[in-house]
């Protein structure tokens, strides 16, 4: 297996999803970054992905111009295009509407799931081997595409998923230039960053996780995310997992020796009590089902899609973070150790282990 070690930002080779954005500003304080069709409405519109200060925008705010070639939007894939500007003011900027509607009777989108990221930062412990623990797990349940987006992330951070890349792994990695003057923005700007994962990936994956890198959803029983959303047949919008953290700061497993790859699932099977429900929790949605994305759980459905919530006897988050060590009661469970050896031998792990990154600089 060749590593290349490159620090150009790359994205898997795939389709229109690796539309490139970038923040834009449109007057002071407010941005701009993608835009959606809402095919699901009537009139149908297009949805902007924008940050800006909290308070109230008026009609005299904004003004909205939509343009497209051969009489519909839909004749041509990137014809349509978006402007967001102030008030009867021209256009400088322009940005590319992407379609969201499903191919009617695709079979490959019935079977699709990406996940998405919060935008990264820094970088993670052990040279990034969360990142790519956290990449061979999601195979092995399954996920067909992974969406990450560049925040100030660390130059090894940008080297592992440019070799996963090049080993034909799915992964997109999208610039999140956050501008300075919206630094407090929550978290990143996370919850914009939810909803445009949530929107790019609805025409071409049935299914988003929105999961950070320290989180894995895992089932007590062997089985693929597949199988978990097939459990439940009833019509939903958000399949929630509750939150249990296994905490770093517990002591490692009693079990657990010193591997040369110490996984976060070896290391740690000791967690407190899974959290109330809605409280930290993270999901599989369904994107052509969900209008309006959030962090823990979706804001709105469409048609009034329920939401249903995971028993975590059933299946939970493994939420692997510093989180103490004082909380009682303590629980264990070893249930994700069925995975270490699949992980050990995934292709994320080896190309983290030839990296070396340690020796690189």
């Amino acid at each position: 297996m060749l590593v290349t070690r490159s620090l150009i930002t790359k994205a898997y080779n795939s389709d229109y999803p690796q539309l490139i954005n970038k923040w834009t500003r449109v007057k002071d304080g407010y941005y701009v970054y993608s835009a959606y069709w809402e095919y699901r409405k009537t009139p149908s519109f297009v949805r902007i992905i924008a940050i800006g200060p909290t308070k109230p925008i008026y009609s005299a705010t904004f003004s909205c111009l939509l343009e497209y070639k051969n009489g519909s939007i839909k004749n041509t894939r990137y014809s349509q295009r978006v402007a967001l500007t102030p008030y009867k003011r021209s256009a400088t900027h322009w940005i590319k509407v992407v379609l969201t509607e499903p191919v009617k009777d695709d079979q490959s989108w019935q079977n699709n799931i990406a996940v998405c990221v919060p935008p990264l930062f820094g970088e993670f412990a052990n040279n990034n081997l969360p990142l790519a623990e956290f990449i061979a797990y999601f195979q092995i349940m399954g996920v067909q595409h992974f969406t990450f987006y560049d925040y100030k992330a660390g130059n090894f951070i940008k080297l592992l998923l440019n070799a996963l890349i090049d080993e034909g792994i799915p992964i997109s990695l999208f610039p999140w230039n956050l501008p300075t003057d919206v630094s407090d923005v929550w978290d990143q700007g996370h919850l914009a960053n939810v909803a445009d994962c949530t929107y790019r990936y609805a025409k071409t994956h049935k299914y988003v996780v929105t999961v950070d890198i320290d989180e894995l959803i895992i089932p007590q029983q062997n089985i693929s995310l597949m199988d978990i959303i097939k459990t439940y047949n009833s019509p939903w919008s958000d399949l929630l997992f509750r939150n249990a953290f296994f905490s770093l700061d517990l002591p490692d497993d009693p079990e657990f020796t010193n591997a040369t790859i110490p996984l976060s699932i070896l290391k740690k099977t000791l967690h407190f009590k899974p959290w109330p429900s809605y409280m930290r929790t993270k999901a599989i949605v369904l994107s052509s089902k969900v209008e309006i994305p959030g962090i823990h759980f979706s804001w709105k459905s469409i048609d009034n899609r329920k939401t249903i919530i995971a028993e975590p006897t059933f299946a939970k988050l493994h939420h692997y973070r510093h989180w103490g060590n004082k909380e009682k009661p303590v629980f264990r469970d070893k249930t994700a150790w069925r995975y270490s050896d699949r992980i050990l031998k995934s292709d994320p792990i080896k190309i983290w282990k030839n990296l070396n990154i340690k020796e690189m600089f």
